[in-house]
Protein backbone atom coordinates (compact mmCIF):
# COMPACT_ATOMS: atom_id res chain seq x y z
CA UNK A 1 0.00 0.00 0.00
CA UNK A 2 1.50 3.75 -1.15
CA UNK A 3 0.83 6.46 0.69
CA UNK A 4 0.85 10.07 -0.75
CA UNK A 5 3.49 12.07 0.53
CA UNK A 6 2.50 15.60 -0.54
CA UNK A 7 0.39 18.00 1.50
CA UNK A 8 -3.06 18.60 0.66
CA UNK A 9 -3.45 22.02 -1.99
CA UNK A 10 -5.57 24.85 0.18
CA UNK A 11 -7.88 26.92 -1.36
CA UNK A 12 -7.35 30.30 0.23
CA UNK A 13 -11.26 30.59 -0.47
CA UNK A 14 -12.17 28.30 2.30
CA UNK A 15 -10.45 30.24 4.85
CA UNK A 16 -10.01 34.10 3.66
CA UNK A 17 -13.01 36.88 2.99
CA UNK A 18 -14.10 38.32 -0.05
CA UNK A 19 -11.89 41.35 1.31
CA UNK A 20 -9.03 39.31 2.41
CA UNK A 21 -8.94 37.34 -1.16
CA UNK A 22 -8.83 40.93 -3.28
CA UNK A 23 -5.73 41.75 -0.80
CA UNK A 24 -4.41 38.88 -1.54
CA UNK A 25 -4.79 39.04 -5.64
CA UNK A 26 -3.41 43.01 -5.14
CA UNK A 27 -0.39 41.88 -3.96
CA UNK A 28 0.38 39.41 -6.48
CA UNK A 29 0.02 41.74 -9.08
CA UNK A 30 2.24 43.81 -7.37
CA UNK A 31 4.50 41.96 -6.30
CA UNK A 32 4.60 40.58 -10.27
CA UNK A 33 5.03 44.66 -11.72
CA UNK A 34 7.73 44.97 -8.99
CA UNK A 35 9.58 42.05 -10.34
CA UNK A 36 9.37 43.61 -13.83
CA UNK A 37 10.36 46.88 -12.44
CA UNK A 38 13.54 45.22 -10.54
CA UNK A 39 14.31 43.42 -14.22
CA UNK A 40 13.57 46.88 -16.38
CA UNK A 41 15.64 48.92 -14.12
CA UNK A 42 18.54 46.16 -14.25
CA UNK A 43 18.39 45.59 -18.14
CA UNK A 44 18.35 50.19 -18.11
CA UNK A 45 21.60 50.09 -15.97
CA UNK A 46 23.47 47.77 -17.98
CA UNK A 47 22.62 49.74 -21.03
CA UNK A 48 23.70 52.93 -19.55
CA UNK A 49 27.37 51.44 -19.49
CA UNK A 50 27.03 49.92 -23.02
CA UNK A 51 28.65 51.37 -25.90
CA UNK A 52 25.80 50.40 -28.68
CA UNK A 53 28.43 50.92 -31.44
CA UNK A 54 31.29 48.20 -30.38
CA UNK A 55 29.54 46.57 -27.57
CA UNK A 56 31.95 47.71 -25.28
CA UNK A 57 31.65 49.06 -21.81
CA UNK A 58 31.57 53.18 -22.19
CA UNK A 59 33.07 55.57 -20.38
CA UNK A 60 30.64 55.64 -17.12
CA UNK A 61 31.11 52.36 -16.71
CA UNK A 62 35.05 52.84 -16.85
CA UNK A 63 34.78 55.58 -14.38
CA UNK A 64 32.62 53.33 -11.85
CA UNK A 65 35.50 50.84 -12.38
CA UNK A 66 38.10 53.07 -11.89
CA UNK A 67 36.72 54.81 -8.94
CA UNK A 68 36.03 51.35 -7.10
CA UNK A 69 39.85 50.46 -7.80
CA UNK A 70 41.37 53.23 -5.98
CA UNK A 71 42.25 51.35 -2.89
CA UNK A 72 43.31 48.20 -4.67
CA UNK A 73 46.48 46.70 -3.14
CA UNK A 74 47.55 45.51 -6.70
CA UNK A 75 49.67 47.97 -9.47
CA UNK A 76 47.28 49.78 -11.78
CA UNK A 77 48.06 50.66 -15.20
CA UNK A 78 46.14 52.63 -17.54
CA UNK A 79 45.87 52.93 -21.27
CA UNK A 80 44.99 55.42 -23.62
CA UNK A 81 44.78 54.23 -27.42
CA UNK A 82 43.07 56.83 -30.03
CA UNK A 83 42.67 55.83 -33.39
CA UNK A 84 44.64 57.79 -36.07
CA UNK A 85 43.21 59.93 -39.05
CA UNK A 86 39.52 58.33 -38.12
CA UNK A 87 37.81 61.33 -39.24
CA UNK A 88 39.05 60.82 -42.56
CA UNK A 89 37.28 57.33 -42.39
CA UNK A 90 34.15 58.69 -41.79
CA UNK A 91 34.68 61.80 -44.00
CA UNK A 92 35.61 59.47 -47.30
CA UNK A 93 33.41 56.77 -47.10
CA UNK A 94 30.48 57.34 -44.55
CA UNK A 95 29.45 56.53 -41.05
CA UNK A 96 27.94 53.17 -41.19
CA UNK A 97 31.82 52.30 -42.52
CA UNK A 98 33.36 54.47 -40.02
CA UNK A 99 31.31 52.61 -36.92
CA UNK A 100 32.31 49.15 -38.52
CA UNK A 101 35.68 50.09 -37.54
CA UNK A 102 35.83 50.68 -34.18
CA UNK A 103 33.45 47.58 -33.91
CA UNK A 104 36.51 45.93 -35.48
CA UNK A 105 38.99 47.38 -33.53
CA UNK A 106 37.12 47.06 -30.33
CA UNK A 107 37.10 43.53 -30.81
CA UNK A 108 40.71 43.50 -31.93
CA UNK A 109 41.63 45.31 -28.25
CA UNK A 110 39.76 43.28 -26.12
CA UNK A 111 41.20 40.22 -27.22
CA UNK A 112 44.21 41.92 -26.74
CA UNK A 113 43.23 42.03 -22.71
CA UNK A 114 42.83 38.84 -21.72
CA UNK A 115 42.89 38.92 -18.34
CA UNK A 116 38.60 38.73 -16.80
CA UNK A 117 39.90 41.43 -14.68
CA UNK A 118 41.28 44.17 -16.88
CA UNK A 119 38.39 46.65 -18.61
CA UNK A 120 38.88 48.19 -21.87
CA UNK A 121 35.97 50.90 -22.71
CA UNK A 122 34.88 53.06 -25.42
CA UNK A 123 35.69 56.26 -23.67
CA UNK A 124 34.42 58.44 -26.40
CA UNK A 125 34.88 59.19 -30.28
CA UNK A 126 37.71 57.42 -31.52
CA UNK A 127 39.64 57.02 -28.06
CA UNK A 128 39.64 53.69 -26.15
CA UNK A 129 41.11 53.19 -22.54
CA UNK A 130 41.75 50.06 -21.03
CA UNK A 131 42.02 49.51 -16.72
CA UNK A 132 44.69 46.74 -16.00
CA UNK A 133 45.07 45.08 -12.94
CA UNK A 134 48.38 43.98 -12.74
CA UNK A 135 49.31 40.38 -10.35
CA UNK A 136 51.08 40.11 -7.52
CA UNK A 137 54.50 39.99 -8.29
CA UNK A 138 54.38 40.77 -11.88
CA UNK A 139 56.28 43.70 -13.61
CA UNK A 140 53.73 46.22 -14.82
CA UNK A 141 55.17 47.27 -17.77
CA UNK A 142 55.73 43.99 -18.88
CA UNK A 143 52.08 43.30 -18.72
CA UNK A 144 51.67 46.38 -20.56
CA UNK A 145 53.98 45.10 -23.38
CA UNK A 146 52.63 41.79 -24.01
CA UNK A 147 49.50 43.83 -24.70
CA UNK A 148 50.66 46.02 -26.80
CA UNK A 149 52.67 43.24 -28.56
CA UNK A 150 49.01 41.58 -29.14
CA UNK A 151 47.38 44.48 -29.81
CA UNK A 152 50.29 45.33 -33.06
CA UNK A 153 50.43 41.98 -34.16
CA UNK A 154 45.92 41.51 -34.46
CA UNK A 155 45.67 44.91 -36.03
CA UNK A 156 48.73 43.51 -38.37
CA UNK A 157 46.50 40.56 -39.20
CA UNK A 158 43.35 43.08 -39.69
CA UNK A 159 44.65 45.28 -41.85
CA UNK A 160 46.04 43.16 -44.58
CA UNK A 161 42.46 41.79 -45.23
CA UNK A 162 40.42 44.87 -45.33
CA UNK A 163 40.67 48.42 -47.39
CA UNK A 164 39.94 50.45 -44.52
CA UNK A 165 43.32 50.37 -42.76
CA UNK A 166 43.29 51.08 -38.78
CA UNK A 167 45.82 52.95 -36.81
CA UNK A 168 46.37 54.11 -33.40
CA UNK A 169 48.46 55.75 -30.99
CA UNK A 170 48.63 54.34 -27.41
CA UNK A 171 49.64 55.52 -24.16
CA UNK A 172 50.19 54.09 -20.40
CA UNK A 173 50.75 55.11 -17.44
CA UNK A 174 51.19 52.81 -14.14
CA UNK A 175 50.51 53.29 -10.14
CA UNK A 176 52.58 50.99 -7.85
CA UNK A 177 50.62 51.41 -4.54
CA UNK A 178 47.13 52.86 -3.40
CA UNK A 179 45.39 55.32 -3.29
CA UNK A 180 45.70 55.58 -6.78
CA UNK A 181 44.60 58.25 -8.69
CA UNK A 182 42.28 57.75 -11.58
CA UNK A 183 42.41 61.52 -12.79
CA UNK A 184 46.50 61.63 -12.59
CA UNK A 185 46.46 58.59 -14.46
CA UNK A 186 43.92 59.70 -17.07
CA UNK A 187 46.36 62.55 -17.59
CA UNK A 188 49.73 60.90 -17.86
CA UNK A 189 48.61 58.05 -20.17
CA UNK A 190 47.05 61.00 -22.47
CA UNK A 191 49.93 62.80 -22.53
CA UNK A 192 52.23 59.83 -22.91
CA UNK A 193 49.61 59.26 -25.79
CA UNK A 194 49.71 62.67 -27.88
CA UNK A 195 53.85 62.16 -27.37
CA UNK A 196 53.30 59.27 -29.59
CA UNK A 197 50.99 61.00 -31.90
CA UNK A 198 53.37 63.73 -32.39
CA UNK A 199 56.49 62.11 -32.93
CA UNK A 200 54.95 59.29 -35.38
CA UNK A 201 52.92 62.23 -37.36
CA UNK A 202 55.90 62.60 -39.88
CA UNK A 203 56.60 58.99 -40.67
CA UNK A 204 52.57 58.54 -41.28
CA UNK A 205 53.03 61.92 -43.36
CA UNK A 206 55.81 59.70 -45.41
CA UNK A 207 54.21 56.31 -45.57
CA UNK A 208 50.62 58.02 -46.74
CA UNK A 209 52.98 59.96 -49.47
CA UNK A 210 54.32 56.60 -50.68
CA UNK A 211 51.68 55.04 -51.24
CA UNK A 212 50.16 57.51 -53.61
Amino acid sequence: MSFDQRPPSIDPSRFATPLELQTISLLDKNLQKIAEITHDKETQFQLARLDPVTGLPNRLAWDENMESKKSSRHPLAVLIIDLDKFKQINDTHGHPVGDKSLHDFAQILHRSVRSPDDLIARYGGDEFTGLIDIPPGIDPQTVLDKIKKRLYKLLKAYNQNTEIKIGFSIGESISTQPPHDPRHLLCEADKAMYDMKRNTEPQRKKNSKNSL
